[in-house]
């Protein structure tokens, strides 16, 4: 029977960073479950790529979501240029289809700035400052976006898995978690196709599509429901 101090459920971009940061804090036996063979097989590697700088979060209703964006941004490239991982800056744009929408760009400058991002980062266009870039955007403005970047996260959270593993923490790959019991002095994990469970002290739930049931399964967030929709991933040639 196995047992850990730590077990960290989903081997995503978010449980696999916190299984280094646990590995990176604390002495003792931590581990990472994931169901799949790969870490980053669902949504932490199908996505959009981008990380976005915090123009487009009002920092007094977002002001954890603002603050973590400004202060990650910098952590990411760092990681990239240390690791040689992909990080391309080429900015997005958004834009305003008509011209009562333009006051949304403003008001995200105004986030901009209360966030941090400086002049240089962020610019308001005009229509024929937008087809300057892109020809075949129409349009009534345009936020240009300079920091904005294009990363790979399938390709940053192997990486994060190896910085993990070179501190000790475990993947149990190909381990899903199919009931959870919860005792006075320690917690099982059955896991799909063993015989024994798994034990552990304590247990951080990054399930992704499964984290409601795991939460569920031993009484919390009782309240809450989910609702899946199918995704459909195309992949456009170069």
């Amino acid at each position: 029977m196995q047992r850990w101090d730590v077990i960290v459920v989903g081997g995503g971009i978010l449980g696999t960073t916190l299984g280094y940061w646990l590995g990176a804090q604390y002495d003792g036996n931590i581990a990472v479950l994931e169901r799949e063979a790969k870490v980053a097989e669902h949504s932490s590697g199908r996505n959009t790529r981008v990380i976005h700088r915090p123009f487009y979060l009002n920092p007094k209703e977002r002001t954890v979501s603002a603050r973590i964006a400004a202060l990650s941004f910098p952590l990411w490239k760092r990681y990239a240029i240390a690791r040689q991982l992909p990080w391309i800056e080429i900015g997005t744009l958004k834009v305003a289809l008509s011209d009562e929408h333009i006051k949304s760009l403003e008001k995200n400058l105004e986030y901009a700035k209360a966030n941090g991002m400086t002049p240089s980062e962020i610019n308001l266009l005009y229509s024929n400052e937008v087809t300057q870039i892109e020809p075949e955007i129409v349009c009534s403005a345009a936020l240009l976006v300079k920091t904005d970047a294009i990363v790979d996260f399938k390709v940053f959270t192997e990486a994060i898995r190896k910085d993990a593993e070179s501190l000790g923490v475990q993947f149990l790959m190909e381990h899903s978690v199919e009931r959870i019991v919860k005792n006075e002095d320690n917690i099982e994990l059955w896991i799909n196709g063993k015989t024994k469970p798994i034990m552990t002290k304590y247990i951080f739930n990054c399930g992704g599509g499964k984290a409601l049931d795991i939460a569920q399964s031993i009484g919390l967030a009782g309240d809450y429901a989910d609702l899946h929709f199918r995704g459909e991933y195309w992949r456009v040639g170069q």
